[in-house]
């Protein structure tokens, strides 16, 4: 394309401290009335029990920056080694290997090898969905809690995927050249996709890589990254939900938090070595790296590191786009979750139902929360002020440096953007198409027939034959959980949030609710034998007639359309954005570092508290004597009889006690840049060893996705010495010895 060039002029990578020039360019003060708190308030060293050392927080390095593991070459090794890290970057990750090859990618999260066997650590939440599968009124996991003895004893994963990450390359010149030769949006796009498809198919061709392409921002850079599918991923031990998820919603995105939020699972492999969906003749899959574990604990201002697969972030958004997630984005997911969370719960009496759609209502308050501090924490920070301030001095720069073709940029990104941008009415419909399970069934086995048309490499992404066991397990486990009286209410609650929004919509209102209810209960969209049959013609055949199918048709329409206008807007962001933003990365003057985007990633950072607000001071770590005392005897601050004694028993002989908490400690901030994805995540000590695991951040950072701040942007880990002191002195779970021993 005309407009790129070097890349290699660009990513200049360092680590530095956050200056008041940066801050500002991220929309950000350069200094809050907390910092000026803090700077006037006395640092003290005095330790004494349940109490941490009180430091000089702005003295602390930002940690700001989600950086590339392929480009760690590239990295102030120097600065690091200054900021207290001792880990070589080579050690760390080089072509495909070293310690950063221990942490494995999951379904929105992330997670990491804890031994030679197998065994992968990440959060409660991100394995939520295995426990709640293999959970009944009977025997209820999530509940409960669960530790199997022996590896005859874990469970099947049902259908859970890991990726282990190798070799990266940049394809950039691959996909990019001769592009700006096509002119409509949706040819660049769909000549996009077709060379990503055709570079993962090369990929694939050894038969044992599923390989992925990291496009980041938008097309300024393309990744190829070759990863190794694990199809057979078992439980192994989780604690019940109340030690799991302890404090609920009132506690998520808070501080101080005390949530033991971890699982433990085991990957399997064939015989020989290659993936292979569940069977009992699998092996434990041996990691070519695992993490060592050191129980030895932090301090304030240690620096730590976190690895994982940070979903996404925008940092370089415009200021129209940051109003449009203001005004309509947020707003309208946060209006939708609400009704939706309440429907399911008035709904789903049974407790069957409860325990299927238990990640339903877990998923859907996550992100009610984050839409509502999203919004909470852009007003704050004053992001969609300080963007159009960066943009105007932008427009001056360019002028004086004679590039008008940067401007013709930015003005047609503006123009696209209305285009483009998701409204009410489509968002409505794309979560009815996802969130109704005959819906979903149909649209997917309608848009699957489309393709089948097609060569493999022209589908649109998702629908080619490398998704085609993806797809059928997740819509087997949606049939699994499906409640006709649960989904009923769940698609009236969407008819009736804007009946406008579809001509279905309205009608369906119309319907007496029993009658509706019956097609929910009859339909013949989850009657299959083999649910391989929901991607082949017979199935559109069988279904022709059923009620529901006749619904989805109807709404197929809208949804392949958005899918076709995602190809579209590939092609223009590749025009239009790229230009724009290599010009905004020189003008800014500042070390770039891409937008997450589900690609591995690294954050250097400390051990640091903050101040939320005037008169109130968040201290970097909590104990297990604070959750205890917050236990009230009733869901979310309930918790099992036999931790209190097992606590009072062992926390003054423990090995996991922190000298200077006088307790076992819980969770602790740092100042690490993560976001959503980054759930699972490993955090790792200044030599490479594990001592935490990254579960969330506080409510102020929810808006970081827009802007690193460096007054509130902190993540919150649990500490590995709580997981170690459950794991044996509660769980009594026979492997805690191989874990502490890194066998």
């Amino acid at each position: 394309m005309r407009f790129l060039f070097s890349f290699s002029l660009i990513v200049l990578f360092t680590v530095s401290s956050c200056k008041n020039k940066t801050n500002e360019q991220n929309g950000n003060p350069s200094t809050t009335r907390s910092e000026k708190s803090l700077k006037s308030s006395k640092k003290t060293s005095k330790k004494s029990p349940n109490t941490a050392v009180i430091m000089d927080w702005t003295k602390v390095p930002s940690g700001e920056g989600q950086w590339p593991w392929a480009d760690l070459s590239g990295m102030d090794s120097e600065e690091l080694k200054r900021r207290g890290f001792k880990i070589n970057l080579k050690e760390f990750w080089f072509n495909g290997k070293g310690i950063a090859k221990s942490v494995v990618g999951l379904p929105g999260c992330s997670g990491s090898f804890i031994s030679a066997d197998g065994l992968i650590l990440t959060n409660h939440h991100c394995a939520y969905g295995i426990i709640q599968k293999n959970s009944t009124a009977a025997s209820n996991l999530l509940e409960n809690g669960f530790t199997a003895q022996s590896k005859k004893d874990e469970l099947d994963g049902k259908g859970m995927n890991i990726w282990v990450f190798g070799k990266q390359v940049d394809i950039t010149k691959k996909i990019v050249s001769g592009l700006e030769k096509l002119t409509d949006d949706y040819a660049v796009g769909k000549e996009i996709e077709k060379r990503v498809s055709a570079e993962i198919s090369e990929c694939e061709k050894d038969g044992t890589s599923r390989c992925q392409i990291s496009r980041e921002n938008k097309g300024l850079r393309y990744i190829l990254l070759r990863n190794f599918l694990i199809r057979d991923v078992r439980l192994v031990a989780a604690p019940p939900k109340s030690i799991g998820e302890f404090g609920g919603e009132v506690d998520n995105w808070r501080w101080p938090r005390h949530t033991l939020d971890f699982t433990i699972l085991r990957a399997y492999v064939a015989p020989d070595g290659k993936t292979a969906s569940y069977s009992k003749s699998n092996v434990p899959f041996k990691p070519e790296s695992w993490l060592k574990i050191d129980n030895n604990g932090l301090n304030e201002g240690d620096p730590i590191m976190v690895v994982g697969t940070p979903y996404r972030t925008n940092r370089y958004a415009l200021s129209y786009e940051v109003e449009h997630a203001l005004s309509v984005y947020y707003p309208v997911r946060e209006r939708i979750f609400d009704s939706w969370i309440k429907t399911i719960e008035i709904a789903a009496v049974k407790p069957g139902s409860r325990i299927a759609y238990s990640t339903w209502v877990k998923r859907l308050n996550n992100g009610l929360t984050n839409a509502r501090g999203m919004i909470a924490g852009l007003k704050r920070n004053k992001v969609l002020e300080n963007k159009k301030e960066i943009e105007n001095k932008w427009k001056k720069w360019v002028k004086n440096s004679k590039n008008e073709q940067w401007i013709d940029s930015f003005e047609n990104l503006k123009k696209g953007h209305k285009k483009y941008s998701e409204d009410e009415k489509s968002l409505l419909i794309n979560y009815t198409v996802t969130g109704v399970t005959p819906f979903n069934l149909a649209v997917i086995s309608l848009i699957w027939q489309r393709m089948s048309l097609l060569p493999d490499t022209e589908r649109l992404p998702g629908f080619q034959e490398r998704d085609k066991n993806l797809i059928l397990s997740r819509l087997k486990n949606s049939i699994a959980s499906y409640d006709p009286e649960v989904e009923t209410a769940v698609f009236l609650n969407f008819c009736s949030i804007n009946p406008q929004t579809h001509p279905l919509f309205e009608k369906s209102l119309k319907i007496d609710r029993k009658i509706l209810q019956g097609q929910f209960q009859r339909t013949s969209t989850l009657k299959v034998k083999d649910i391989s049959e929901v991607l082949t013609t017979d199935f559109i055949k069988k279904n022709e007639s059923d009620p529901l199918f006749k619904y989805a048709k109807e709404l197929e329409v809208h949804y392949f359309k958005y899918l076709q206008n995602l190809t579209s807007l590939k092609g223009f962001n590749q025009k239009f954005r790229v230009p724009y933003l290599q010009s905004l990365v020189k003008f800014l003057g500042k070390k770039y570092y891409p937008d997450a985007n589900a690609s591995p990633r690294v954050s250097f950072a400390h051990v640091a508290g903050y101040i939320p607000q005037e008169g109130v001071l968040h201290t970097p770590w909590t104990t297990i004597s604070g959750l205890i005392a917050k236990e009230t005897g009733r869901w979310p601050f309930a918790i099992p009889g036999s931790l209190r004694a097992v606590h009072s028993d062992t926390v003054k002989m423990t090995p996991f006690r922190d000298k200077n908490l006088l307790d076992i400690p819980a969770c602790f901030l740092s100042n690490a840049d993560t976001t959503g994805g980054n759930s699972g995540s490993p955090v790792l000590n200044a030599s490479g060893a594990l001592v935490g695991i990254n579960f969330d951040r506080v409510y102020e950072n929810i808006a970081g996705d827009f802007g690193y701040n460096p007054a509130y942007s902190r993540n919150i880990s649990t500490d590995i010495r709580a997981i170690l002191w459950y794991l044996k002195e509660v769980q009594k779970w026979p492997n805690v010895n191989e874990l502490i021993s890194g066998k």
